[in-house]
Parts: structure tokens; sequence; C-alpha cells
């Protein structure tokens, strides 16, 4: 089943995502989705960089049927675009009824 929401993942998106069905990433995508089901849920992943989190992510985003969102950092991308960025998700999950996911790595998460 996971691996046909992975091949359909893949037909649909831009960014295809390569990943192997282990049965450690198995139960991480199945909680992950699981979580992304409830009303109102968040979750914080962590790990080791290039530990398929934010695969994980966006592959039980949709599974559960969720808009993801990540942000973009630039040279110029500050305070100014983050609070832009947050509002445009919360709009479009509160105005819109739009069920979202905000993705961002420890990297993106240490802005001056």
């Amino acid at each position: 089943m996971l691996v046909h929401y992975l091949a359909e993942y893949n037909l649909a998106s831009t960014a295809p995502l390569d990943l192997v069905m282990f049965e450690d990433a198995i139960a991480h995508l199945c909680r992950a989705a699981r979580i992304m089901r409830q009303p109102m849920a968040n979750a914080l992943f962590l790990g080791m960089g290039g530990s398929g989190r934010q695969s994980v992510s966006r592959l039980a985003a949709y599974i559960a049927e969720l808009t993801c969102m990540q942000i973009e950092i630039t040279r110029t991308y500050g305070m100014s675009e983050w609070r832009d960025d947050l509002k445009r998700t919360m709009m479009k999950a509160g105005a819109e009824n739009r069920g979202m996911v905000f993705l961002f790595s420890d990297a993106q998460a240490s802005l001056r």
C-alpha cells in the first residue's frame, strides 16, 4: 500500500522521492501519517541529516491529503520574509480551510 502511495506521489510531484521502504521507514511513515490525520495535529521530527525526515514528512502529508509548504532560504531572506511565509501558510490553513504541513529544517530555523 505504501509503495502505491509513493508511486502516486512521484507521478504527481515535480520533485520525486527516492525512498527505500525498510521496516523502520515504514514505521516512521505510518506514525507521521497517523499524526497528520488528527485534527489540529503537530509534530517535530528530530534526527541526523540525511535520515529521511523531510521525505517521510512529504509522503505522509500526501497520504493525509495535506498541502506541504517549505520555505526557500536565500541570501536576502530574513524575519520579514519568514513572517510573510508563515502568514501565507496560516491564511491557507485558516481562511481557505486547507490542511497544511509547514516544513523547515534546523538550518532554516536559524534566521538572523
